[in-house]
């Protein structure tokens, strides 16, 4: 799982444990991304996640068409 590091507490009080590892999920898209990265979507997924970007793409392009 993916982390960041967070900082706890004040800065007099110090010491490595002020930094910690804070965990997050992965959004379904980005976990979608990997699998279709290293191979692991079955076809229909892989379909349906082309899709999905495709939908993005075409959203983006009518959103500057409208702004020009």
């Amino acid at each position: 799982m993916p982390y960041k590091m967070v900082k706890k507490g004040y800065p007099w009080q110090g010491g490595q444990e002020r930094f910690q590892k804070e965990f997050f999920p992965l959004s379904a898209y980005e976990t979608n991304l990997g699998l279709s990265e290293s191979g692991q979507l079955s076809a229909q997924e892989a379909e349906r996640f082309r899709n999905l970007e495709l939908e993005e793409s075409l959203a983006e392009t009518a959103s500057q068409a409208a702004e020009d």
